[in-house]
């Protein structure tokens, strides 16, 4: 018989035992409401262990998602690095208008085409040309190569000319541009 200082002792239950001495059906009643107990608690233990789960889930998704994007970045930068040459070769001859008007239209038409579909194709990556006559110039941006005095101060640190073409993705800058600077001098 179970008795009141007894810890498994519920109030609730009454305790009584038949002819056999076994535990009537509040002993049974109230075994039931603990196994109850211990079921809610490791359904609660689990529901918990799921709900971190698919934390831990959905966290590992977005890691990795931004390690694509940095690898892809990675990978895209240097191969415009490799692509550079080429791209500069097109431009130095572009730039040499007697030897390039000297060609048939046609095939310079030719030329300017794969040199306009290679532009598109890192724009398309967001790759970005930088490095254009008459925009201010910015160190973070432009290599200075060489200084030119000019009269005109509101040309002042503007770049005269591109001598080398720059390039920059979203994050960071592949190659800057290679430019010559405008530099207002007093008399």
């Amino acid at each position: 018989m179970f008795r009141k200082d007894d810890e498994s002792y519920d109030p609730d239950i009454e305790y009584t035992e038949d002819e056999s001495g076994e535990a009537s059906k509040g002993d049974k009643i109230k075994k039931l409401k603990e196994e109850l107990k211990q079921a809610r608690k490791e359904s609660q233990d689990n529901l918990d262990g799921w709900q971190r789960a698919r934390a831990d889930y959905a966290n590992l998704q977005k890691s990795s998602e931004s390690q694509m994007k940095e690898l892809k970045e990675y990978v895209l930068g240097g191969f415009v690095e490799d692509l550079l040459p080429t791209l500069d070769s097109f431009e130095m001859a572009m730039k040499n208008k007697s030897a390039w008007e000297s060609v048939s239209e046609n095939w310079r038409k030719g030329m300017e085409y794969i040199y306009e579909g290679l532009k598109g194709v890192l724009t398309n990556n967001g790759i970005e040309m930088i490095g254009n006559e008459g925009e201010k110039f910015n160190p973070e941006l432009h290599q200075g190569v060489e200084e030119i005095e000019t009269d005109d101060e509101t040309k002042d640190h503007t770049i005269a000319e591109v001598v080398q073409r720059g390039y920059k993705s979203s994050k960071s800058v592949i190659r800057p541009a290679k430019v010559k600077i405008f530099v207002y001098k007093t008399k």
